[in-house]
């Protein structure tokens, strides 16, 4: 849909959202459910101790089977606009 848009370039501030006449603008939101959407977190147990309900400012240990776990990260962006 970005490609379809006839509208001359623009840049919007910070925290600004972009011009409502303009459906197909790129927001942080959709760059962000874009990444979300390609990362494949793989499946593990996680183990904790102690088990069940925890309380506050006590310990809780949390581990995985490193074995099993890789670390996963994607990055959007808009190659377009460089």
């Amino acid at each position: 849909g970005a490609l379809g848009c006839d509208k001359p370039v623009f840049w919007v501030d910070e925290n600004d959202a972009p011009p409502a006449d303009i459906p197909q603008a790129v927001t942080p939101e959709i760059l962000a459910e874009l990444a979300y959407a390609e990362i494949r977190v793989p499946s593990t147990e996680v183990d904790l101790a102690p088990e069940g309900t925890t309380k506050v400012n006590l310990p809780t240990w949390a581990w995985l089977d490193a074995a099993q776990f890789q670390p996963v990260s994607v990055t959007a962006s808009v190659p377009l606009l460089g």
